[in-house]
């Protein structure tokens, strides 16, 4: 596959937000800054320039690995979406396999990692210090450039600029999991997960989509994080149990609570309808 060259990198993917298109396939988008609707399309939404491009050869950008395998991942997980969302809108449940399951926990979890709003908390909380000089070390000597000793690094100015880009390669990298370190970390949730599916039964509330992405909920006090929809009517959650299917039907207030923190931890929120979005901003006042 050919490297993904846009300079718009979506931190909420296209393909999730295609499933909240209305009748003339328009996303209902309200943004909280100016407190005013519009129409966007999937293309126009959640998205920063060259979010997940890394820099090489002493500072430009030039990697674009992170977002093309992103790009991978979400079209894997694309096609079990559809498939669960197009079977439950049909009145029916899906048959899933531990794969599927695999693959529904992998974007998930990827959903946290690209995600602004989440991944430098996660981001710090796993670097040390001194991995940012060893990096900055590396670039510097892949441009042939004076290497600083770590007093200088930490204390001089002039090492902002690189300081800054390091971390941007770090996020990305960690957005897209390059790491094999933390491959392996995903691929041990993956087996010791299974899946839990939220169903809005009544047509009345419909979730929608922050700038969040994941949701926290009162699911569990010993949960950090809820439910991920990924339709107007279907949301997904890591199960506890490895390899077990859960099927939950979401009463219309538990969507409301979690359209709620939706609306309140992001910038701007989608949804199929403008009733939707009204109904959040309205239950979060």
């Amino acid at each position: 596959m050919s490297q993904n060259r846009s300079r718009r990198h979506h931190y909420i993917p296209e393909m999730l937000t295609k499933n909240f298109l209305d009748g003339n396939c328009k996303l209902q988008f309200f943004e909280k800054s100016t407190g005013s609707f519009c129409e966007r399309t999937p293309n126009g939404v959640f998205w920063q320039p060259h979010l997940n491009t890394r820099f090489v050869d002493g500072g430009k950008r030039g990697d674009w690995t992170a977002e093309t395998k992103l790009g991978q991942l979400e079209s894997v997980a694309a096609t079990v979406l559809k498939r669960i969302i197009d079977e439950f809108d049909s009145g029916h449940s899906p048959q899933l396999t531990n794969q599927d399951v695999a693959v529904c926990n992998r974007f998930y979890i990827h959903m946290l990692f690209r995600n602004p709003k989440y991944a430098p908390a996660i981001l710090s909380r796993m670097s040390a210090e001194d991995a940012y000089y060893r990096a900055c070390c590396k670039l510097l000597e892949q441009a042939g450039l004076t290497v600083p000793d770590r007093l200088t690094f930490d204390t001089s100015a002039e090492w902002e600029d690189c300081k800054a880009k390091i971390v941007h390669n770090n996020r990305a990298s960690f957005a897209a999991a390059l790491s094999s370190g933390l491959q392996n970390e995903i691929r041990r949730f993956e087996r010791d997960k299974g899946l839990a599916i939220g169903i809005a039964r009544k047509n009345a509330v419909k979730f929608i989509v922050g700038d969040c992405g994941v949701t926290k909920d009162a699911i569990g006090d010993d949960v950090p994080f809820g439910w991920l929809p990924v339709s107007p009517r279907v949301a997904i959650y890591p199960e506890k149990q490895p390899g077990f299917i859960r099927v939950v039907e979401i009463e219309d207030d538990h969507v409301d609570a979690i359209n709620d923190y939706a609306y309140r931890a992001s910038d701007g929120i989608v949804g199929q309808t403008k009733h939707d979005l009204i109904r959040a901003i309205n239950a979060a006042k």
